[in-house]
């Protein structure tokens, strides 16, 4: 026997459903599409900045690459209150 099936075989014998996802899995799927919908909402935003150097712009999304959730929540808060948002762009 495998090592798959083995595992697969003790999950059985335990009563769980290899169909329905753990509470693990299911917190990291949330967190991971909450990582990607704040990064691309920093990105969209940092698009429409036109106040923003391109190294502030750069800066911003290396931080809310590399600090999942809160990156993003960051670079809100410390540019947003120096940015100013170009009145005619979209």
């Amino acid at each position: 026997m495998t090592g798959v099936t083995a595992a697969a075989s003790i999950l059985v014998m335990a009563g769980a459903n290899p169909l329905i996802p753990t509470a693990f899995q299911v917190t990291v799927t949330v967190v991971s599409l909450l990582h990607i919908g704040l990064l691309i909402g920093l990105a969209i935003w940092l698009l429409m900045m036109r106040s923003l150097t391109p190294l502030e712009r750069l800066t911003g999304l290396l931080i809310g690459i590399l600090l999942p959730i809160l990156g993003p929540v960051l670079v809100w808060i410390v540019l947003g209150r120096t940015a100013r948002r170009d009145p005619h762009s979209l």
